[in-house]
């Protein structure tokens, strides 16, 4: 009798077990697809929003801009207003022209706004001083030309409307510019502290207070070095600008947020941007690099 029923006993548990993993895999596999269904109309709906400008898109967005350097240690906003030009497909131009029309040593970012609106590129300058400021003649980065340069900097923020280049008195927070950047709206050239872009920073003074510039004349801090860059792309993912310095010998240079911030933030800087785009479109030649 055992020798009978263990078979069928046998038998039934097989039965038993396949037809509770076929069970069990079905389950599975219901699971999954629901899994799947849901994940599928998750990044529909990010997508969406992406478009809708609601969410900012997941990649980096870099333009296209030619790396050009710096040949002298007075030229690197020549330099970047030169990359600006090959960007927007205008290779006519070069170093030796370009100091042709801007036959000084001392260059302001004004006239910078100058040399890319002779060329028909639409410029918006932001800055938080109109004009010269006259504090700038007791730092040592300014203190030889500022006589000879209030003048005639003077002169050209009033005629800057009558030249087609719109100046505006605000602060550009790091925000708008990540929008612009991942929009690949405008190229933006900056002034930026050179002793600040790589991170370096003033420890914060203790009581009594002393600003930036003072600090700067009593040796605690690093002497400000003015010096443009083109600021070109954005990337979220890692919350980092990416940048053409004219100084660099790299093509290409990835600087994170807070640098860029002190940077441009720095005393001296004045906050100035140049916000650039062409005349016949919202953008110039951009493209999508991810990093």
């Amino acid at each position: 009798m055992v020798m009978m029923h263990a078979p069928v006993s046998l038998s039934c548990s097989s039965a038993l077990k396949a037809c509770l993993e076929s069970s069990m895999a079905a389950k599975l596999s219901e699971t999954v697809a629901v899994a799947a269904h849901a994940c599928r109309d998750s990044l529909l709906r990010a997508e969406t929003l992406i478009q809708l400008g609601l969410i900012p898109k997941p990649h980096s967005h870099t333009q296209r801009v030619p790396h050009i350097r710096q040949v002298f240690n007075w030229d690197c906003g020549l330099a970047c207003v030169l990359m600006v030009l090959r960007a927007a497909g205008i290779h006519s131009e070069d170093f030796s022209s370009l100091r042709n029309l801007c036959s000084i040593t001392s260059i302001w970012t004004v006239d910078l706004a100058y040399l890319l609106r002779r060329f028909g590129l639409e410029v918006e300058f932001t800055t938080i001083t109109i004009g010269a400021n006259p504090e700038y003649a007791k730092e040592s980065f300014y203190r030889e030309h500022m006589a000879e340069d209030g003048s005639r900097v003077e002169r050209l923020f009033q005629e800057a409307a009558a030249a087609g280049i719109t100046v505006t008195r605000r602060s550009v927070s790091c925000a708008e510019l990540k929008e612009r950047m991942l929009a690949g709206s405008a190229l933006v050239i900056a002034l930026v502290d050179k002793t600040r872009l790589a991170g370096h920073s003033v420890p914060a003074m203790q009581a009594p207070p002393i600003s930036p510039g003072l600090a700067s004349r009593l040796g605690l801090a690093p002497s400000y070095t003015g010096h443009y860059i083109v600021i070109c792309g954005y990337d979220p993912a890692t919350d980092r600008f990416v940048i053409k310095d004219p100084a660099s010998a790299a093509e290409m240079n990835s600087v994170p947020c807070a640098s860029l911030e002190a940077a441009r933030h720095a005393y001296g800087t004045d906050e100035d941007l140049l916000l650039v785009t062409a005349p016949s479109s919202p953008s110039l030649s951009s493209s999508v690099v991810n990093f």
